[in-house]
């Protein structure tokens, strides 16, 4: 019966540390793609008016 509890205290730790290294992945991803979609401009965002902008050749041609 000890060995019974000892081993399942054993996956529950290795189980929570899963749990906390995918939390922590998750995390990141988000935090990743959310400053990827702040940079880059949507189909209908205002923003997409101010892009053509930024490609002119800044000396005449």
């Amino acid at each position: 019966m000890e060995d019974r509890i000892r081993e399942l205290e054993r996956q529950l730790g290795r189980k929570t540390l899963e749990a906390e290294i995918l939390r922590e992945a998750l995390d990141k991803s988000r935090s990743k793609k959310l400053t990827l979609l702040a940079r880059s401009p949507l189909k209908d965002d205002f923003r997409l008016r101010s892009w053509p902008k930024l490609w002119v050749s800044p000396v005449p041609t």
